[in-house]
Formats: structure tokens, C-alpha cells, sequence
């Protein structure tokens, strides 16, 4: 219970930043895509194979796994989507309308 207003004052205060807090919260969409991969096409048969272990376990590695796989996607997500705007807002002679 204390532990809420004291990160909202941390999170508030300029200059102190939690940069792998920031990186997760930047590729969260990958996050959920990622995800729902995995939920659909994978997790039976990582189940099947890795069931032997400790469910905590098991449930921290596939969090790890996903975060991971989600973090790359958003750093190889991110500029070629930049490039591909660029290519048509030259093609079609338009100014890019990123936001950052």
C-alpha cells in the first residue's frame, strides 16, 4: 500500500528514470502480440515438454521468453516502420506525421 504513492513520486520527479521499466513499457504492444502467439501456437506443447518443472518456473520463463522476444520485434519494429513511412510519404510526396 505504501509502496504505490512512493513510485508515483519517483516516477513524477524529473530526472530519475527506471530505463528497463521505460524499454518494457515502450515495446508493450509487442508484449501482447507476442503473447497471444505464444497462447495460440505454443504454449501445449511447451506444457507437454517442460511440464516436469516447477510452475513458478515454467511461468517466469515463458514471461522472460516473451518480454525478450517482444523487446527485439519493438527495436527491429520500430525503425523499419520509420522507413517505410518515410518511402511513402516521399512516393506520395506527403509530410511524415511521426510522433516522438
Amino acid at each position: 500500500m505504501y509502496v504505490l504513492p512512493i513510485a508515483a513520486f519517483l516516477i513524477s520527479r524529473k530526472g530519475i528514470r527506471f530505463k528497463p521499466l521505460e524499454i518494457i513499457g515502450k515495446a508493450s504492444y509487442n508484449i501482447y502480440f507476442v503473447q497471444m502467439v505464444y497462447y495460440e501456437f505454443f504454449s501445449d506443447s511447451v506444457d507437454k515438454s517442460f511440464g516436469y518443472l516447477n510452475q513458478f518456473l515454467l511461468m517466469f520463463l515463458i514471461i522472460l521468453v516473451c518480454v525478450t522476444i517482444s523487446i527485439v520485434f519493438y527495436y527491429l519494429e520500430t525503425p523499419l516502420t520509420k522507413l517505410i513511412i518515410s518511402k511513402t510519404n516521399q512516393r506520395f510526396n506527403t509530410k511524415p506525421k511521426l510522433s516522438r
